[in-house]
């Protein structure tokens, strides 16, 4: 559903009625902030302070902190580009990217953004064994950018959406869950 959605909205095939202006095509480059972190996977431990991101889609966490913002965060080796989005204190791994410091873009959207365009990111990697993303191909990367308003209002209805997908499925768990309860318990 979101998939389908962020589609049809990042390429203009649906927009909001109060948006009519023609959007901007700008290089992420020139429109944030892009570094990578300098932690290794070892400066990494399951009960520390600060969340730690690497390329792993399990969440670590560390004693230290290397940044504290708003940030768009890309695994920059592994088989899957997908982005996450924070807000506040976190450490990050040698090979993981951070997008920051925005202007003229809206975090949240950067983010839908680029979750949405996934093809982009798998296009550009390089390697054989194991794809790597470079610092010049996100500084490069196209972003179709209308005016703040309307890329808050997607991002705005795309976190909705979200959030009401992930709010189904932890319904369903729990379903799932009391039917594996009673399953065991009435055969007893």
């Amino acid at each position: 559903l979101i998939k389908g959605l962020s589609e049809k909205l990042f390429s203009q095939e649906i927009r909001f009625k109060e948006f009519t202006d023609k959007w901007e095509l700008k290089k992420l480059g020139d429109i944030s902030t892009i570094t990578t972190g300098s932690s290794n996977r070892e400066d990494s431990m399951l009960n520390g302070e600060y969340t730690f991101f690497d390329r792993s889609q399990d969440i670590r966490t560390s004693s230290r902190f290397l940044f504290d913002k708003e940030a768009v965060i890309v695994p920059g080796e592994g088989q899957e580009f997908i982005p996450k989005y924070f807000i506040g204190k976190f450490d990050l791994h040698q090979r993981t990217y951070a997008i920051f410091d925005f202007r003229g873009i809206y975090g949240k959207y950067l983010y839908y953004h680029l979750l949405n365009d996934d093809k982009y990111l798998q296009s550009q990697a390089v390697g054989s064994t194991v794809k790597s993303l470079r610092l010049p191909m996100f500084q490069s990367m196209p972003i179709k950018s209308p005016c703040l308003d309307e890329q808050t209002t997607i991002a705005n209805f795309l976190s909705v959406i979200e959030t009401k997908i992930q709010t189904e499925k932890n319904i369903l768990d729990k379903y799932h869950s009391q039917k594996q309860y009673l399953l065991q318990n009435l055969f007893i």
